[in-house]
């Protein structure tokens, strides 16, 4: 009997030093992926700090330009659109209204 306890024994010793061995395995897999993502973390800020430094470094644009006459024409017919459009009574001319509008002259069956 006694080597049968002993046995049992030996086996739950060795079951319990293998469950140890995996969770050490996993422990340092973590501890490894948790320092790798603080590496990039790390690195991403840095990437940030650099970018925010640039930026403040950059010229700025003018904030009023000289205006090309390209520019103020469309500045005019920007204008022009935004008047609300006004119905005209009378002094109407034949190239105002094209019959053709107001009369179909094709085919019928369609």
């Amino acid at each position: 009997m006694d080597t049968m306890q002993d046995a049992n024994n030996l086996n739950d010793y060795f079951i319990q030093k293998k469950f140890e061995l995996l969770i050490e395995m996993k422990n340092k897999k973590f501890a490894g992926e948790i320092a790798s993502l603080h590496s990039m973390v790390n690195k991403l800020n840095e990437e940030i700090s650099e970018l925010k430094k640039n930026l403040s470094n950059a010229p700025r644009p003018r904030a009023e330009a000289p205006a090309s006459s390209a520019q103020s024409n469309f500045r005019a017919a920007e204008q022009q659109k935004s008047e609300p459009i006004k119905p005209r009574f009378g002094d109407y001319e034949p190239k105002d209204v094209a019959i053709e509008k107001f009369f179909y002259f094709g085919n019928k069956t369609k």
